[in-house]
């Protein structure tokens, strides 16, 4: 709860609270992995961390948005099947993240 107000404050001033660095996202996707895991094995799903490379950008708002798309397609995908999180180059300077689940 307090992650969440601490969130929401930051939300209300959103130039200011944005801290931009450099950082591993798979080490940030496992961390993720890590903390979902027994609701995953729970489901009969397996989560697959298919992440490579580095992210610039605030790491605590991206955690949170894979957090919650993660959440999501453990909640609704189908039971038995993986939760893929696969990271890609999509030119220069960028990088796509997604979460593919069936359900």
């Amino acid at each position: 709860m307090i992650d969440s107000m601490l969130f929401l404050a930051r939300a209300e001033q959103p130039a200011a609270a944005i801290e931009r660095q450099r950082f591993a996202l798979p080490a940030l996707v496992e961390q993720l992995c890590d903390y979902f895991e027994g609701v995953a094995e729970e489901r009969g799903i397996q989560l697959l961390d298919e992440t490579e490379g580095e992210l610039f950008g605030d790491p605590e708002m991206i955690r949170r948005a894979l957090a919650n798309l993660l959440a999501n397609a453990l909640r609704y995908g189908a039971s038995d099947s993986p939760v893929r999180i696969v990271s890609g180059g999509s030119g220069v300077g960028w990088r796509s993240v997604s979460v593919i689940n069936l359900g």
